[in-house]
């Protein structure tokens, strides 16, 4: 068979258990600043947040860390609002959600993937709000130790949603 490839892969009950999918318990984030998941293991190679119905007078940020603190600088994070007009935002801080005005419901979906065998996590944004305006964004971090934490956070009190993430 000279067009054929043969893959012999032997998965032991610790590879699958390792690797499965993993949710943790969704924070509700109403009356909150920031919401942190402090328990992601180092061996994670795509990371899932979700969020659900944020309402928030000033922007979200999503910020990473690794097990001695969260990174606040480095970022290359691009995003943009897609309605009539495209409303452009960039931030070095974080993956930075701007809000809208008047405050609306806002649902999304940032996915971070490992790029490389070093800790370089490339993420990619997709988000909409009760009015139908959609966001999307993407940029990366290069952080020196592996991943394992993640800051949901606002400067202002959150006033609802829920935000959760998955690992694999």
């Amino acid at each position: 068979m000279p067009n054929s490839v043969i893959i012999n892969t032997i998965y032991t009950p610790n590879h699958q258990e390792k690797y499965k999918p993993t949710s943790e318990s969704p924070i509700n984030v109403a009356g909150l600043t920031e919401a942190d998941f402090l328990h992601i293991p180092a061996y994670a190679q795509r990371i899932y947040l979700a969020y659900h119905s944020i309402v928030s007078t000033d922007a979200f940020t999503v910020t990473l860390g690794d097990e001695d603190s969260f990174k606040t600088t480095g970022y290359n994070w691009n995003s943009a609002r897609l309605t009539a007009t495209i409303t452009m935002a960039a931030s070095t801080a974080g993956f930075e959600i701007p809000t809208e005005t008047p405050p609306l419901f806002s649902n999304g979906i940032l996915e971070l993937q490992r790029a490389t065998a070093s800790n370089i996590w490339v993420a990619s944004l997709v988000s909409s709000s009760n009015v139908g305006m959609v966001r999307q964004g993407a940029g990366s971090l290069d952080i020196a130790k592996p991943l394992t934490r993640i800051r949901f956070s606002s400067t202002t009190a959150l006033t609802s949603g829920t935000v959760n993430i998955m690992y694999s």
